[in-house]
């Protein structure tokens, strides 16, 4: 039954312009989302890699001069951000955890805000499709001058399917929001950690200064 609505659904859609927008939007916000999700799966992985690199150094209790140079110039990563912005102070401080920490989380949210958007944008799209089918269903009636289930039944069930491909891209966008979301606060929020304890153990303005 599932599969005979599809069928007529998308025979249908090819004579109507508008249905076609209609799925050419839900086609290019589901890859756009999914692309999206891959994309800042493998940001992500490969920040919390870089991320570690430092923190098993300064667990080992390694020189500060050992952590300064591996040092590269990402802005996605917070402790590159954060010692970058060391060469900027005079001393190890509290400050600059928090700067790197914001600088590093706009970096990694970037994207977010474009899936955010397919998750609350996508059901109306989808709705949208679900209103001009209807429109169209009852156009037919009109037409016909009769209101029977054998009219009625195959306009409305075309119709829903908008709605319900309008749910299939929101739903897997919304996983990826909460999931990414959730992994970039486990990284700052690691890194917030990482970053006071590199204060309280490298803070003495002298050693900074035996790093250079």
């Amino acid at each position: 039954m599932a599969s005979s609505v599809l069928i007529l659904f998308f025979k249908s859609a090819l004579g109507d312009y508008v249905v076609l927008a209609v799925l050419g939007v839900l086609l290019v916000m589901s890859v756009l989302s999914w692309a999206l999700f891959f994309y800042k799966l493998i940001q992500l992985s490969s920040v919390a890699k870089r991320e570690r690199s430092f923190y098993v150094l300064i667990e080992s209790g390694a020189p500060f001069k050992s952590i300064f140079a591996k040092r590269l110039s990402r802005e996605d990563v917070p402790f590159d951000v954060f010692l970058k912005l060391l060469l900027e102070e005079s001393a190890v401080s509290t400050s600059a955890v928090d700067s790197a920490a914001l600088v590093a989380r706009t970096s990694l949210e970037r994207g977010l805000g474009v899936i955010a958007s397919i998750t609350s944008t996508a059901p109306f799209v989808g709705l949208f499709g679900t209103v001009w089918g209807i429109m169209k269903a009852f156009h037919l009636i009109g037409l016909k001058g009769e209101a029977s289930l054998a009219v009625v039944a195959p306009g409305i069930s075309e119709a829903l399917v908008n709605t319900a491909l309008g749910l299939f891209v929101a739903i897997p966008a919304v996983f990826f929001y909460n999931y990414l979301s959730r992994r970039v606060d486990a990284i700052i929020d690691r890194f917030r950690a990482y970053g006071n304890l590199f204060v309280e153990r490298y803070g003495r303005r002298d050693e900074k200064k035996s790093a250079f």
